[in-house]
């Protein structure tokens, strides 16, 4: 695949940082430029309420229905987060502890329902009257027996379209890969409390107690793994006992290659085990953000050819976006401005090039400003960020200034301010980041502060110096060649020149952001900064 970044005006190549050559990235279409086709509509297919098949998984006996409320309470894993310095399988195992006696004991509720159908399932478990646009046409391609690539916005509700199943087919369980083990932990949480069994596999356990939530994981209808845990014959023995029919593939973008190189190599092995699989298992990916070179690389990868695409626009009608250049020395001034202006509307998310930014420069200048803010970054030890997060969530503290450690899985619904005090590395970054405001549909407001000759430099000198890109440890882990570390750095220079003309651009940011995702342009957006003429 080329490096070589398309032009978000035109489409044309290549991009340069000054701009591009057929139409100077001024947000007028190159008349050599053809206008993109429209996606075809997708196929309509029949309601599903009455007919979903109902296999019951029964309990037995009184006794038995009694040891699966009692003997315990679920502990749920530390939250972690990842980046290629600290894979997964190498965190150190904390002490995971729960009973009177400080011992570890896992118990998981019974199988809920039966449910007459998803709309069903959907009203008793989640509360919700219908489903979102998207997801009842989700929940009914998977019922079809079809493999499944679904991109679709932030805050969309990805989770319903997978757990709802879940709950329904009771014969066998759905297992998730899912990268950071913040994920596994808020949705397996979310999940133990609507009476859903599910456990995460993950390296936070002591060997005798991941020995119990290996047995418990066979009463699961949900079990949450890292990409990791593929190549462990352990697990790989485990999804051939419960035969699961569904795999759900989370953060479906990190599997291509402009994300994979650079994120997490280990998704790899999602293509070994569906070679490795005895039985027929249905694949369903999901994403929020990714390209159409990204779902024609995952398509190559996973041997997913046949697989329905079916993609919902990236626009978000309640954010509002905007870019400001600014020097370094007044970003601080200008993050103080826009928290007091949002004090009492809803909660903050300050997002930082480095975890010393966060920890030694922005949150102790708001601090002293008086404003309420704590910082958090991958550094930090696991009590630590615990804390932080109980604070955000409990409302205990409305500002958080991290790094995109504090990223997916951050579901405060009324976060309504997200600011970005260092350049992202990719578009999909910023859509990833900015994506954690307004998760309630209210409005909420996304600005990038962009120091357009010194953040380009920063993130320039990360991936050639290696930051983003720990040579020893992905040559002792996966095998890189040096020729594959200088894919890797081309890709990510290619992404960050997206990045820097996007930033720069003065076209709407909704009609950027949807020609970036492979969608018709439409119309703009009416809100942000370019459109109300602020740029």
């Amino acid at each position: 695949m080329s490096s070589k970044p398309k032009c978000l005006t035109c489409g044309d190549q290549p991009l340069l940082r000054e701009g591009c050559a057929p139409c100077g990235g001024t947000g007028r279409r190159s008349a050599a430029a053809p206008a993109k086709k429209r996606a075809a509509a997708p196929r309509k297919r029949p309601g599903l309420d009455a007919a979903w098949p109902l296999p019951v998984r029964k309990i037995t006996s009184s006794a038995e229905a009694a040891q699966t409320r009692t003997g315990g309470s679920w502990v749920v894993p530390a939250a972690d987060d990842f980046d290629l310095t600290d894979p997964e399988e190498g965190y150190p195992v904390t002490g995971v502890t729960g009973g009177p006696q400080g011992g570890f004991t896992l118990s998981l509720p019974p199988m809920p329902g039966p449910f007459s159908g998803p709309l069903d399932a959907l009203q008793r478990l989640w509360g919700y009257e219908d489903f979102r646009p998207g997801q009842r046409q989700i929940v009914e391609s998977i019922a079809a027996g079809e493999d499944l690539l679904v991109v679709a916005p932030t805050s969309f509700g990805k989770t319903v379209v997978f757990q709802v199943p879940a709950v329904l087919r009771r014969d066998a369980p759905v297992v998730v890969i899912s990268p950071l083990i913040a994920l596994m932990r808020d949705q397996v949480g979310q999940a133990l409390q609507r009476g859903i069994p599910a456990v995460a596999i993950t390296s936070q356990y002591s060997p005798d107690e991941l020995r119990q939530v290996y047995t418990e994981a066979h009463r699961a209808q949900l079990i949450y793994a890292a990409p990791e845990r593929l190549d462990d014959p352990r697990f790989r023995a485990l999804v051939e006992q419960v035969r699961p029919w569904l795999i759900a593939l989370d953060e479906l973008h990190s599997v291509g290659t402009e994300a994979g190189l650079s994120y997490r190599p280990a998704y790899r092995f999602v293509e070994q085990m569906m070679g490795r699989s005895t039985h027929r298992i249905q694949w369903l990916g999901v994403t929020a953000s990714a390209t159409p070179d990204t779902v024609t690389d995952v398509r190559e990868r996973l041997r997913m050819t046949n697989a329905r695409l079916i993609r919902l626009s990236c626009h978000r009608p309640n954010l509002s976006y905007g870019v400001e250049i600014l020097r370094r020395e007044e970003k601080l001034r200008r993050i103080y401005r826009l928290i007091k202006e949002n004090v009492g509307q809803g909660a903050a998310i300050v997002y930082t090039l480095s975890r010393k930014d966060a920890e030694e420069e922005v949150a102790p200048f708001l601090r002293a400003q008086g404003l309420n803010a704590v910082h958090y970054h991958a550094g930090m030890k696991p009590p630590d960020r615990r804390r932080v997060e109980q604070q955000f969530f409990g409302r205990d503290v409305p500002v958080v200034v991290s790094t995109c450690a504090f990223g997916m899985g951050i579901d405060r619904p009324d976060v309504r301010l997200v600011v970005m005090h260092g350049m992202p590395k990719s578009i999909e970054d910023y859509y990833q980041s900015m994506g954690r405001a307004g998760r309630d549909q209210n409005p909420a407001r996304c600005v990038a502060l962009y120091d357009s000759s010194r953040d380009y430099s920063s993130r320039r000198w990360l991936i050639d110096n290696g930051r983003d890109l720990e040579k020893n440890d992905l040559t002792a882990r996966y095998g890189w060649t040096d020729a594959k570390f200088a894919e890797a750095k081309a890709q990510q220079h290619a992404l960050l020149r997206s990045c820097d003309q996007f930033l720069r651009e003065r076209t709407c940011r909704v009609v950027l952001l949807r020609r970036y995702f492979g969608e018709e342009p439409g119309q703009p957006c009416g809100t942000c900064d370019n459109c109300q003429g602020e740029g």
